[in-house]
């Protein structure tokens, strides 16, 4: 009898995952985790043309009205790029070629908010669909503020009530979603990776961590976790984990479990034992142990290209692996090609953009990341010794900006085979 226990136990324990079962945290879906092993320090290097079919540099007009530092978020819709950038709080809007077509900003919201919010602050954009028009809408104080694609104001209403904790909707979906959850009826403390809610009401949690415990050595895994109607299939992790979740609501699956060499991964105790608590002892691990993964992050997955972000406290380093071939590339190594133009497809070796932000969207069959100006001029002077026929675009953005003009966008198609 205690063998059939035993047995049992395993079998539940390998289809179903649960991380800290404290109170009721939902049960995750390990029935189809695939492990997939790596070694960080033996990526391969390939060509651009072996992973995309189609690569496009879109450099943004700069003009004194568009100059702007970084894309903090990005979409596409009817043939135009809406982007924020965090740093000036403004969305601006650029054609499919990078024409500047608009721009909203403070001054613009608050002639049409209230006159009491004298902020400049806003936390982004949603693209909204209003009487078959798609609107640009902005939470602004009082007020939902829509635009249109020129930038023009179009109409504001009462903003709903804003909870501190209020839920995301997910289209298509009769859920919503909420990150780093707070469930004030728990008494652990315990804060939630990821909970849904049906009508309002909490209907899943998942991935907890107490608040308490942690308190002052918590180090971010900087995920972009921007599910933005969840167009693409969305991945989260967790904190201190190598496990990678597939979002579908209201749940949670493992979709895949990484594995590393022991020099790479942090020790088992590593959540529980007292000696590794306080940002201090953290600090001074990680410091002593400059190999060990921290965070896994930035995960999205083209066909069967799984792209994923790696940081240790000496470096983020990107990788893509080949789910079909299991091949696996550290994106620094890729080599530009005829396809790219003898550009590289991402800033890394010169600035840190896409090691801060990744894949900033996943739109129909391509994925987006920009490329700072300055990285972008010193590719070029890199190819100095190659006779290189730029795309007109590309040439003539080369013959007229600079360093400090704005980031070029790089469209890519990833290869389906």
């Amino acid at each position: 009898m205690n063998i059939l226990k035993k047995i049992l136990s395993v079998t539940i324990s390998c289809l179903l995952y649960t991380a800290l079962t404290f109170g009721q945290t939902s049960k995750i879906d390990s029935t189809n985790t695939r492990l997939v092993r790596i070694n960080p320090d033996k990526a391969s290097g390939t060509t651009v043309s072996q992973l995309f079919d189609e690569v496009k540099f879109i450099p943004l007009e700069t003009t004194k009205e568009s100059v702007f530092g970084k894309i903090s978020k990005l979409d596409f819709v009817d043939n135009h790029f809406i982007i924020f950038d965090a740093d000036t709080y403004s969305v601006l809007i650029f054609t499919n070629n990078g024409k500047f077509t608009g721009k909203i900003d403070a001054g613009k919201m608050a002639k049409q908010n209230d006159v009491n919010d004298l902020t400049t602050k806003f936390g982004g954009f949603k693209i909204v669909k209003v009487l078959g028009e798609n609107l640009i809408q902005i939470e602004k104080g009082n007020y939902d503020l829509y635009f249109n694609l020129n930038a023009n104001f179009v109409k504001k209403q009462p903003a709903t009530k804003r909870l501190e904790n209020s839920p995301s909707s997910i289209t298509n979906s009769d859920y919503a979603y909420k990150l780093n959850w707070v469930d004030k009826s728990d008494k652990e403390d315990l804060v939630y990776k990821i909970a849904f809610f049906k009508k309002d009401s909490i209907y899943a949690k998942f991935l907890p961590l107490n608040s308490i415990k942690h308190r002052g050595d918590y180090l971010p895994n900087g995920n972009r976790e921007n599910s933005d109607n969840f167009q693409s299939r969305y991945f989260i992790t967790n904190d201190y984990a190598l496990d990678i979740f597939e979002v579908r609501p209201p749940g949670l699956q493992l979709a895949y479990k990484i594995s590393m060499p022991i020099k790479n991964v942090l020790p088992k105790n590593f959540m529980e034992d007292p000696k590794y608590f306080g940002y201090l002892k953290r600090n001074n691990f990680f410091k002593e142990n400059p190999d060990v993964i921290y965070a896994l992050r930035n995960i999205s997955q083209f066909y069967d290209q799984l792209w994923f972000q790696l940081s240790s406290s000496k470096e983020t380093r990107s990788f893509i692996y080949n789910l079909k071939t299991n091949g696996f590339f550290n994106i620094k190594n890729i080599e530009p090609d005829q396809l790219s133009s003898y550009l590289p497809i991402t800033d890394e070796g010169a600035t840190f953009n896409f090691a801060n932000y990744g894949i900033l969207l996943h739109k129909d069959q391509y994925i987006y990341n920009s490329i700072p100006s300055l990285a972008m001029f010193i590719f070029k002077d890199q190819n100095t010794n190659k006779q290189v026929i730029y795309p007109e675009a590309l040439d003539n953005y080369f013959k007229t900006e600079n360093r400090k003009s704005n980031p070029v966008i790089v469209q890519l198609r990833p290869k389906q085979n």
